[in-house]
């Protein structure tokens, strides 16, 4: 719902796992960041979309992916 607590600990929870899933399909770091950020950005506008909040990780990778 907006709160900007919960945004940021998810981010930092999901980031590295979400990183190395990029990183292992794309070589450029460039791209990778890019990517990634696309991907939170897209991940955090559709959150409403998400049914089961335990899934958020997987569902970050498969965004990412």
């Amino acid at each position: 719902a907006g709160d900007q607590g919960a945004i940021a600990a998810l981010y930092q929870q999901t980031y590295t796992p979400v990183y190395k899933t990029i990183r292992a399909l794309v070589s450029d770091e460039d791209a990778v960041l890019d990517i990634l950020q696309d991907s939170y950005v897209k991940g955090f506008r559709s959150l409403a979309q998400l049914t089961d909040p335990a899934s958020f990780p997987a569902w970050m990778k498969r965004i990412a992916a």
